[in-house]
């Protein structure tokens, strides 16, 4: 038997089929709730790898530019950047990844991004500004 887990884009294909078109309302609603139990498993993992990826990228980012500001070795203070962005991001996956419904999934996504990605995208900006002054001085 094929047991191959749905794309989480099927649900999007399965409502623009004719088949579905046809059915009478309450049957789609079944349709679209066996969807989404069957989807959101995947719906869910692509958030918390966006998630990851996200604070992996702005923390070696940050960091690579404070070592420039400071004039120490970039490529050392880019990588450890990114492994500190990669725990921080694996644990905010993780908080992502426990969630039930795509909904919660995605709530928990922003406020991941409020609580981790808004401290991060900060220490980016304000090096950059650091990078800028240090630049023209």
């Amino acid at each position: 038997m094929n047991e191959r887990k749905k794309h989480w884009s099927e649900m999007g294909r399965v409502k623009n089929s004719d088949w579905f078109r046809r059915l009478p309302e309450l049957e789609r609603q079944a349709v679209l709730a066996a969807l989404e139990t069957d989807t959101h498993e995947s719906a869910v993992n692509l958030r918390a790898f966006l998630t990851f990826t996200y604070s992996t990228v702005i923390c070696a980012s940050a960091s690579t530019i404070w070592a420039a500001v400071f004039g120490v070795q970039v490529l050392w203070f880019g990588v450890a950047g990114g492994v500190v962005g990669g725990v921080v991001g694996f644990l905010a996956a993780r908080i992502i990844v426990v969630q039930k419904t795509p909904q919660d999934a995605d709530a928990m996504q922003r406020i991941m991004g409020a609580f981790v990605g808004l401290p991060e995208m900060a220490l980016l900006v304000l090096g950059l500004v650091a990078l800028t002054v240090r630049a023209m001085a």
